[in-house]
């Protein structure tokens, strides 16, 4: 753990994955965290296996490095024990649907009177603006990503809203309100909508659109498999990954694939491309792992997750997911 966030103290009211991802990260900063669940409601975390020791390991992992408090904010009491800890905390993040921390006494103004000095982070499907619910699968649906992910979009089983558009974007909002706190002595409010933070990584087709021109269909360009840039399927039904698009690159891996090529038109050659699918289909994986471990090639086989935790001991140990963040 890295303690360059020591003496930040953050009030978390927030359940699932976008909110406690963002302050696991904090956390693992060196941040110290109240984490605030309601004894009433049932934890969401507890239907999602794995279990260890009867618990959900995904809630152990979010949470192992906080202070977990069972308050209730609807009791009296409990609610001016909630109002004590925000009087000395730097960072307040919440997740409920807009209204609901105003309507118990904690919203951003009502929290202010308590703490001018607050940072108060507000993670939302849609923003302030609406009140609907959504799930991961919606934010990716109304930003436009999943129509970029496939022809015909599929659920993917990665939260790219939850974390990408949630988590990541929360813990920047909230390090740079920080710094800026640091220099006039202010706090702020932020509006995270989990929808809108994905949008940018829309980017490149986006700026079709931008530009007043249609984009092009799925598929056709040089990063969404239009070109030699793509996934490709090993004799033993495992997958390779190849990013060759410089020319250095290509060099290397037509060195890899024992193949030719001349000329420089290689990005979008049909025939090129059938021949790099079929080379690759004559061999396992492994074997390819092995051709292109000393070919700096962008080529590098599709892992599995239990493949990662297994080569990655600096990201996984001791039934936890260790910060990639690496300070000197």
């Amino acid at each position: 753990m890295n303690n360059l966030l020591a003496g930040i103290k953050i009030i978390d009211f927030t359940p699932l994955l976008p909110g406690p991802y963002a302050t696991k990260i904090l956390a693992d900063l060196g941040a110290e965290v109240v984490k605030i669940e309601n004894p009433r409601s049932p934890r969401l975390e507890d239907i999602f296996p794995p279990f260890v020791d009867s618990k959900p390991l995904v809630y152990e992992i979010l949470n192992r490095s906080k202070q977990v408090r069972q308050l209730d904010l609807k009791d009296p009491a409990q609610l001016e024990e909630v109002r004590n800890l925000v009087a000395d905390s730097d960072v307040l993040i919440e997740q409920f649907r807009p209204g609901t921390m105003e309507r118990l006494g904690l919203g951003y103004e009502q929290v202010r009177e308590i703490n001018p000095k607050i940072i108060y982070c507000s993670i939302t499907s849609f923003g302030q603006g609406s009140s609907k619910a959504g799930h991961d699968i919606n934010f990716l649906a109304k930003s436009g990503i999943a129509s970029l992910l496939s022809e015909e979009p599929r659920a993917v089983g990665v939260q790219l809203g939850d974390v990408v558009g949630g988590s990541l974007h929360a813990v920047i909002g909230i390090l740079a309100a920080l710094v800026s706190r640091d220099r006039t002595g202010e706090g702020r409010y932020i509006d995270i909508s989990m929808t809108d933070c994905l949008v940018p990584l829309g980017l490149l087709k986006a700026t079709y659109g931008l530009a007043g021109m249609n984009p092009p269909p799925l598929g056709t360009e040089i990063l969404d498999g239009g070109s030699i840039y793509d996934f490709y399927r090993t004799k033993d039904g495992r997958y390779l990954s190849v990013g060759s698009i410089e020319p250095k690159f290509f060099r290397d891996l037509i060195k890899g694939l024992g193949l030719e090529y001349e000329g420089d038109s290689y990005l979008f050659d049909e025939d090129l491309k059938t021949k790099i699918k079929k080379v690759i289909a004559g061999q396992d994986l492994a074997h390819w792992q092995r051709v292109f471990k000393e070919l700096d090639a962008c080529v590098e086989p599709v892992l599995t997750m239990d493949e990662v935790i297994e080569s990655s001991p600096l990201l996984f140990g001791d039934r936890d997911v260790k910060s990639p963040i690496r300070f000197k």
